[in-house]
């Protein structure tokens, strides 16, 4: 509400912008149903994601989604280790993983697996944990209890099929209000488990190993989602094989928060279709038309 204010505030004509507020089905009804609705942009999940643009058969209404992710994080054996893994507990427990391009799959080279796990161990242990509108907080609460259950599902799953929990896995003590889940590192990780093929969207940061540049590819490209991905590196053509090589729309090199306005953001597969931002995100508005006049 306050950024429709902001927008008020700045001059835009009336009805440039406006905020519409109600039942999800009705409203979505009516844009779908009024000819005057020429386009719909969402952000939201794959499966509403997939019923909206189910809905838009009818009139071949034009879409832009940015839905799902399960963004992998390659780290190679030449990087800073103790800097990486302080990159990577920030990159994952920023807004708690609650962000759609957060990292959820950690690929750490085998070479340097042991001292990456005791890092990135005590980096999230030294996490200090309470109200966000406090400095120095570095971990808060997530927005709603249902989000608190789905990580608490997601852990169990994976230790009752023998992953190893490093730190956190629990509601923290203290906090009777609010919806709290502690920063949470695991390891030996399996293919069976769910946070290796679903999207976590919370605080749970799972470590997983690999030998070779065709083995971390193959491992962070085995899902549906593509929408971002990240390679820690200080090597050019390692960087450039994994840009190349990742089937996602976002790429970060050493860099875990690729997203700026001058910059298209969207994914591939089942993460979404168009882009939002940058000059690619303006030609999402725009139709392409040909005249030719005949002398």
């Amino acid at each position: 509400m306050a950024w429709f204010w902001c927008l008020h505030e700045a001059g835009f004509p009336a009805g440039t912008v406006n905020l519409v507020t109600g039942p999800a089905d009705e409203i979505a009804g009516e844009f779908f149903d009024n000819p005057i609705c020429r386009k719909i942009s969402f952000t939201g999940s794959t499966e509403v994601g997939k019923d909206l643009l189910r809905r838009s058969a009818d009139q071949l209404m034009k879409m832009e989604l940015e839905l799902g992710g399960h963004a992998p994080v390659l780290i190679f054996p030449d990087v800073d280790v103790e800097a990486a893994a302080k990159v990577c507990a920030v990159g994952k427990f920023r807004n708690m993983g609650q962000v759609c391009i957060s990292p959820t799959r950690f690929y750490v080279h085998d070479k340097i697996a042991r001292e990456f796990t005791e890092a990135t161990v005590e980096t999230v242990r030294a996490m200090p944990m309470g109200d966000p509108l406090v400095e120095g907080n570095e971990a808060g609460p997530l927005f709603e209890a249902r989000n608190v259950e789905k990580t608490e599902m997601f852990v169990a799953d994976a230790l009752g099929k023998g992953a190893r929990l490093l730190t956190g896995g629990k509601r923290p003590a203290g906090f009777d209000r609010g919806f709290w889940y502690e920063p949470t590192v695991l390891s030996d990780i399996l293919p069976t488990m769910r946070l290796t093929c679903e999207e976590i969207f919370g605080p749970v940061m799972p470590l997983l190993g690999f030998d070779t540049v065709e083995q971390a590819l193959r491992a962070a490209n085995d899902t549906a989602y593509g929408l971002a991905a990240f390679v820690l590196t200080n090597d050019l053509d390692t960087a450039i094989r994994c840009a190349e090589g990742l089937e996602y729309g976002i790429i970060g090199i050493n860099d875990t928060v690729p997203a700026t306005p001058q910059a298209p953001f969207g994914g591939m597969k089942e993460s979404g279709l168009g882009r939002e931002n940058g000059i690619e995100g303006l030609d999402e508005y725009l139709e392409t038309k040909m005249v030719s006049i005949g002398i």
